[in-house]
């Protein structure tokens, strides 16, 4: 019988959306329901403090080739866009930095960290850390009585005082 150590489950929680280093640690050369051909890819992206495994698919359409030269700038496989070929074996090992979101609730009600879209080799990430945690709201400004006990003599209306010149 198989045994596991039930101490080791984590709810999934999400990492923030932002810019993150990857590396293909898994891709298989596939057809989608729609007999056309894909790869499906599984990256073991490093989001600063955890590795999480995300799954993306390249499908080889006319409307998805945008994603797939995407993919290929990113990763340094430029001479497969431009010869218009690649496999899954091209793909494993591939680095490169991917852009996350946060996807669509499931039918399960589940939600996952999705490709965003893959960033060109050489360009800056946009974000790569958890971001901090919000600061507390600033005070807000005391209003006039309590600055009244504040200042020697109040804060009073009327009569200015005797000598009302300020000295320069």
């Amino acid at each position: 019988m198989p045994s596991f150590n039930k101490d080791n489950y984590q709810e999934f929680t999400p990492v923030s959306e932002g810019d993150y280093p990857f590396t293909v640690v898994g891709a298989v050369n596939a057809v989608s329901t729609k007999n056309n051909d894909m790869i499906n890819l599984e990256l073991s992206v490093d989001t600063v403090g955890r590795v999480i495994k995300v799954y993306d698919r390249l499908v080889f359409t006319d409307r998805a080739l945008g994603f797939i030269k995407g993919f290929c700038l990113a990763t340094g496989l430029t001479k497969h866009w431009d010869n218009g070929s690649l496999e899954a074996e091209d793909c494993l090992g591939a680095e490169g930095l991917v852009h996350l979101e946060l996807g669509e609730k499931k039918d399960d009600g589940k939600q996952y960290m999705e490709v965003g879209y893959y960033l060109k080799q050489g360009e800056k990430p946009k974000f790569t850390e958890q971001p901090k945690k919000q600061k507390p709201a600033a005070a807000k400004p005391p209003v006039v009585d309590e600055v009244a006990a504040l200042v020697p003599g109040g804060v009073t209306g009327g009569e200015p005082p005797e000598d009302d010149t300020i000295p320069f």
